[in-house]
């Protein structure tokens, strides 16, 4: 027996074996979807969950060996110095100046007389690197020492009260306070705030610095934030000062025309005297400009 299938035919069952490939590729690639979109099954491990452990608080005193031994280096461990030695560095300490809020400084004097002013951590020459002030000594750095320079301990304390001056120094405990009661400055008052000062007295003052300065304070005076002189107070009476005319209260502002508004610069200013035939001392006495005039004979 023969079929005979027509064109009709063909076509028809063509169309039927292309549907038939559509759906069995259709539901192969749902199923590939399928897998690769579902979530990974969770395996048990069978471990056991440990029990929350409950915190323990401790005082603070428990940590303070851990504090103590400074585990972390949150404070660095104090710079040991070496103790400062006595030696001849050929200087006399004059002075001392322990400034609040300002850099302490010294007056020295030299083998040939000469008086200078140094703050912490200026050089001196033939002497090293001025480290420390006490209240009664100064340590300079010299060829690697720290080498200390004392007061002379049998003749004033160098105890000296905050922005004071080192013309000021305190009397040891049990000594009389200084006066001019031994030194004759032999000063005239010619009148008009004009005064006559023999050549010895000047030279002898300024030799002695160290007496000097226990015959007066001076402490700087401050306006609109600057210093424009030095008050003066505690003249002793019978002094050089007092003999010169100075009164307590006065504001020493220049002398021979030049600012004293620095304690370097007075100093500079007083070794320069030494030299002078005449001087010209500016201050203000209650608020106003006043000269006082002195001749060197």
């Amino acid at each position: 027996m023969q079929y005979t299938f027509s064109e009709r035919h063909i076509i028809a069952l063509n169309f039927v074996l292309v549907a038939a490939l559509a759906y069995f590729a259709a539901g192969t690639v749902n199923e590939i979807v399928g897998l690769g979109l579902s979530p990974a099954p969770i395996v048990a491990t069978g471990s056991v969950p440990h029990a929350a452990v409950p915190a323990i608080s401790h005082p603070r005193s428990y940590y303070e060996p851990i504090v103590q031994r400074d585990i972390f280096n949150l404070v660095p461990a104090p710079v040991q110095k070496a103790p400062a030695v006595v030696e001849d560095l050929h200087l006399k300490l004059l002075g001392i100046s322990r400034m609040t809020g300002g850099r302490s400084f010294i007056i020295v004097q030299d083998m040939n007389g000469e008086q200078a002013l140094y703050r912490i951590g200026d050089m001196i020459p033939n002497a090293g690197r001025l480290t420390e002030v006490d209240e009664d000594r100064a340590v300079i750095e010299h060829a690697g020492r720290r080498v200390a320079l004392e007061l002379p301990r049998d003749n004033l304390a160098a105890a000296t009260p905050p922005r004071s001056l080192p013309w000021r120094r305190k009397v040891l405990p049990g000594r009389p306070r200084p006066d001019a009661s031994n030194f004759n400055p032999h000063i005239v008052n010619m009148g008009g705030n004009r005064y006559a000062i023999p050549r010895t007295t000047v030279d002898q003052s300024l030799s002695n610095l160290s007496s000097l300065f226990t015959q007066i304070r001076a402490i700087p005076n401050v306006q609109d934030g600057h210093t424009n002189g030095f008050a003066l107070s505690e003249i002793v009476p019978g002094s050089v000062f007092d003999d010169m005319g100075l009164r307590d209260g006065d504001v020493l502002t220049s002398i021979n025309g030049q600012p004293v508004n620095d304690p370097a610069r007075a100093i500079q200013l007083l070794n320069g005297l030494r030299n002078q035939t005449s001087i010209e001392v500016q201050v203000l006495r209650n608020g106003s400009p006043m000269t006082l005039s002195y001749q060197i004979h």
